[in-house]
C-alpha cells in the first residue's frame, strides 16, 4: 500500500501574506498563546528572526514588521478547501489538521500509469493555491508523514529504501512528545536506526505503548486508522482581512475572490443558487449580514457581482470590516436553457434576469409583476403581486373565451364620442353573492380607427373599458 502525505508548513503565511502583505517586507505569525514566532517570511530571516522567537526579541530586529496572530481554525479551514479541490482528481483523502493531508495512492494507479504521472497530476492542482508544500509518498501513512515533515520530498516505491532513509532521521524529528524524547535520548538512542535496532519486547518493557505502535505504523506492521474527507454539500467560505475595509467600494475585491470560489464549487457539481448570505465581521466585533437573492439561479461569479455592486451602492458601514464569509445553502442542479438559433437579441437580459436587477436596485417589495385572477370582471382579474410569491392559484391568460384587450383602463369611463360596433354583444355578469352588476361588452372603432372594448349597463349607459393594441 503506498500513501502520499502532504505538508503545508506556512499555509497561513503563504495564504494571508499573498493577499495583503507587501513584497520585501518582514512578517511573521505569532502564537499569541506561546508568544513566539511560528511562520516568517523571507524579509523576516533575511533581518534576523528565526522560528521560535518572542515577538519583542522580533521587534527589535526590524524597525518595518508586520505581525498577526496565529490562526489554527483558519488554516484548518483552508486545508478543506484543498482537500475539496483535490478530490475530484484523487480520492481517499484524509485530513490531518492544521496543516496536512493523508491520501491513499494504490487505488488511484488503476487510473494512471505509474506514481510519479499522479504526483504531477496532484502538484498541478497544488500550483493554483501558490503555497510552499512538501510531499512524501512512502508504504505506510505514518512514514509518508514523517518523511514529508522532515522536507524530504522524494517518492518512494521500495519499503526497504524507504526504510533505510528513515534510519538516518534524528529522534528530534519523530512525531512523539518531548518527554518520550528525552528518555530516548537518556537511553543514547540518537536515531530512528538505533531505535529500530531495539527488540520491541524490550522497547515494552522501558517505554509506553504509544512508542510501540508509533514504530509499528512507521514500519507498517501496523495499520492507521484514518476517517476520509467527505466533499461538502454546501458552500462556504471565510476570508480575513489583514487591514480594515471601510470602503464599500474596495470590498468589491475580495467579494470578487469568494464570487470566483464559489462559481468553482458550482461549475464542477453542474449546481446553481438563487440565495447568498455574506456575513461581515466588523472592527467593533458585530456583524453585519447581507443577503442576495436572484429571480434566475446562477452559478457565474459576474452575474452576482453585478447584483452585489447594486446591493452595495445602498449599504453605509458603521465599522470598519475585518473579514468577510460568504454561504450558499441552497443549491439546485443546473437546469439548460435553449435559445432561438436565429435570434438577434441574444445578448439582452432574461426576464429572470432583468427581476433581479430591478429588485436588487429598488428593493424586492418595490418589484411586482401582473398576474391573472379568475374573476368576471375585467377590473379585477389582475392583480400586482411580488415575483418571488407563490401563488394561491394557477394564473390564466384569459378569463372567458371572449377577446380582452392589452390595455384595461383602472376604471371605465363614460362613451362620450360616435363609435362603430365591430362585434355582437358578450355578456358579464357577477354572481348571486356579489354586488349586482351586469353589462353587454363590444369591440367597436372610433372615428381615429382605434379599437375599443366598451360596454351597456341596463339603464343603457355607455362606457370604454380598454383599448387594443
Amino acid at each position: 500500500m503506498l500513501w502520499l502525505y502532504i505538508h503545508f508548513p506556512y499555509l497561513q503565511m503563504d495564504l494571508t501574506h499573498k493577499l495583503k502583505g507587501k513584497p520585501g517586507k518582514a512578517f511573521v505569525i505569532i502564537d499569541k498563546n506561546l508568544n513566539e514566532v511560528v511562520q516568517l517570511n523571507t524579509a523576516a530571516r533575511e533581518a534576523g528572526i528565526e522560528k521560535g522567537m518572542g515577538l519583542a526579541s522580533s521587534i527589535s530586529l526590524t524597525c518595518d514588521l508586520d505581525v498577526t496572530d496565529y490562526s489554527a481554525l483558519y488554516e484548518e479551514t483552508k486545508l478543506k478547501e484543498i482537500a475539496e479541490h483535490l478530490y475530484f482528481t484523487t480520492s481517499d483523502i484524509s485530513l490531518d489538521p492544521p496543516q496536512g493531508l493523508f491520501i491513499k495512492v494504490s487505488p488511484m494507479l488503476k487510473l494512471y500509469s505509474d506514481v510519479n504521472s499522479y504526483w504531477q497530476l496532484v502538484k498541478q492542482q497544488l500550483l493554483s493555491f501558490n503555497i510552499t508544500t512538501h510531499y512524501a509518498i512512502s508504504h505506510s501513512a505514518e512514514s509518508a508523514r514523517l518523511l514529508a515533515q522532515s522536507s524530504i520530498n522524494k517518492i518512494f516505491t521500495d519499503k526497504q529504501a524507504c526504510l533505510e532513509l528513515l534510519r538516518q532521521l534524528p529522534v528530534n524529528a519523530l512525531l512523539i512528545g518531548d518527554k518520550t524524547k528525552k528518555s530516548l535520548y537518556s537511553v543514547g538512542i540518537k536515531s530512528l536506526g538505533q531505535l529500530l535496532d531495539v527488540p520491541l519486547a524490550e522497547l515494552a518493557i522501558r517505554f509506553d505503548i504509544q512508542l510501540i505502535n508509533y514504530i509499528g505504523q512507521l514500519t507498517g506492521e501496523l495499520k492507521e486508522k484514518l476517517s476520509y474527507y467527505q466533499p461538502k454539500t454546501q458552500f462556504y467560505t471565510t476570508l480575513e482581512l489583514l487591514f480594515e475595509i471601510d470602503n464599500t467600494s474596495i470590498l468589491i475585491k475580495p467579494l470578487t475572490k469568494l464570487l470566483n470560489e464559489l462559481e468553482s464549487f458550482l461549475t464542477v457539481r453542474c449546481l446553481t443558487t438563487q440565495k447568498l448570505t455574506f456575513n461581515f465581521k466588523q472592527a467593533n466585533q458585530e456583524h453585519f449580514v447581507l443577503t442576495l437573492a436572484s429571480a434566475k439561479a446562477q452559478y457565474q461569479a459576474t452575474a452576482w457581482l453585478t447584483l452585489l455592486t447594486l446591493k452595495l451602492e445602498k449599504v453605509t458601514l458603521r465599522s470598519a470590516i475585518r473579514a468577510i464569509s460568504l454561504s450558499a445553502t441552497q443549491l439546485e442542479n443546473q437546469q439548460a436553457t435553449t435559445r432561438d438559433l436565429y435570434s438577434r437579441k441574444q445578448n439582452e437580459l432574461s426576464k429572470e434576469e432583468l427581476l433581479s436587477v430591478l429588485q436588487t436596485k429598488l428593493g424586492i417589495d418595490c418589484v411586482h409583476v401582473p398576474i391573472y385572477k379568475p374573476e368576471h370582471l375585467a377590473e379585477h382579474n389582475t392583480l400586482l403581486q411580488r415575483p418571488d410569491i407563490k401563488l394561491k392559484h394557477s394564473p390564466v391568460s384569459q378569463v372567458s373565451d371572449g377577446l380582452r384587450p392589452a390595455h384595461i383602463l383602472p376604471a371605465p369611463i363614460p362613451l362620450c364620442e360616435s363609435v362603430e360596433i365591430k362585434q355582437s354583444a358578450e355578456r358579464i355578469q357577477t354572481q348571486w353573492w356579489q354586488s349586482d352588476i351586469k353589462r353587454d361588452y363590444f369591440l367597436a372603432t372610433n372615428h381615429n380607427q382605434q379599437l375599443m372594448w366598451i360596454f351597456r349597463q341596463p339603464d343603457n349607459k355607455w362606457f370604454i373599458h380598454g383599448y387594443f393594441g
